[in-house]
């Protein structure tokens, strides 16, 4: 397997300040600098906490890149790594460049939009061959949505081309935040997915997640009340 990590760009702050303007307004994004410029003295003395899915406990990922402990990564990154623990000598696809970001990897990655030495450019309606585990985590809301010109029901297609690639007896994991796309929610909300197991996690705090059913979902807002999304959707296929 390549062995590859993403370099923490230096805009990366101002990214996502730019992004907490846009959603909540100038006040957030003071609240959100100070809290970003003194993280390494509070997270000294607060510890990240657990959460739990489908019966399995987890640390929540708290790190200053991308404010992890105010978004949705901070349950994304720990459910995602492990499902990769348990799946590390098979044959690993991640659609979608995140991990990287956060860490060492040690698995192949396509991006349609990102480079680098092991970052495939291929769009994921493109993408051939078997994997034994294929990962994705918030990317799948993006696909066809936030592209030009816009295909709603492109993030279909993506969703069949991956049941196809993935290999008897392998397993997909897939998050997506809930209010960004809303083909995609439609296609959780009615049961249109090749998923056998979806679940659900809701925000009950800027901090803290709970599961919850998958139509307690519907009409929750993507950056209201807290920042990135306050519902994620959480699907497993196993071949």
């Amino acid at each position: 397997m390549s062995t590859y990590q993403e370099p923490i760009g230096p805009l990366q702050p101002f990214l996502a300040a730019k992004r907490v303007l846009f959603e909540r307004g100038p006040v957030a994004v003071a609240t959100m600098a100070a809290a970003y410029a003194t993280f390494r003295v509070w997270r000294r003395f607060r510890e990240p906490g657990t959460f739990t899915l489908a019966g399995e406990t987890h640390t929540y990922f708290w790190s200053n890149y991308n404010v992890t402990w105010a978004n949705e990564r901070a349950i994304e990154i720990p459910l995602a790594r492990a499902f990769l623990a348990r799946r590390e000598t098979l044959r690993v696809i991640e659609i979608g460049n995140v991990l990287s970001h956060y860490g060492t990897i040690h698995h192949p990655v396509v991006d349609k939009y990102e480079t680098g030495k092991y970052v495939g450019p291929v769009d994921v309606v493109e993408l051939k061959g078997q994997y034994d585990a294929i990962l994705s985590v918030s990317t799948l809301e993006h696909v066809g949505w936030d592209e030009a010109p816009r295909d709603p029901v492109k993030v279909g297609r993506a969703l069949s081309v991956l049941e196809s690639c993935l290999a008897p007896g392998g397993e997909m994991l897939v998050t997506a935040p809930v209010g960004h796309n809303p083909h995609l929610d439609g296609l959780f909300f009615e049961g249109l997915t090749p998923f056998t197991n979806v679940r659900a996690m809701r925000r009950v705090a800027r901090d803290r997640w709970e599961e919850c059913a998958v139509q307690d979902l519907r009409g929750v807002r993507y950056g209201r009340p807290y920042l990135g999304a306050n519902g994620l959707i959480v699907a497993t296929l196993r071949r």
